[in-house]
């Protein structure tokens, strides 16, 4: 068992799961796609723009983004 604190237990994995199916989270490609930029550039905006949203690590290779936050985020900086 992973001792990363940043890790979610098995049960609030389940959660997100169903709530993807609403299209809630995105994975870090999709957040990339969505913003029309690299994945590096979404990894860049998350340590240099402090009002950039911040990810949920599932796993280990799994990182979601809330899509409302990054809706949000993507207003804000539209203006």
């Amino acid at each position: 068992m992973s001792t990363d604190k940043n890790i979610l237990p098995q049960e609030e994995i389940k959660n997100l799961e169903k709530n993807m199916n609403s299209c809630r989270f995105m994975r870090t490609k999709q957040v990339a796609k969505y913003l029309d930029c690299a994945v590096s550039t979404v990894y860049w905006l998350r340590k240099t723009d402090s009002t950039f949203p911040k990810p949920i690590k599932v796993s280990g290779g799994i990182t979601l983004w809330d899509t409302t936050e990054l809706d949000d985020y993507v207003l804000s900086k539209s203006r």
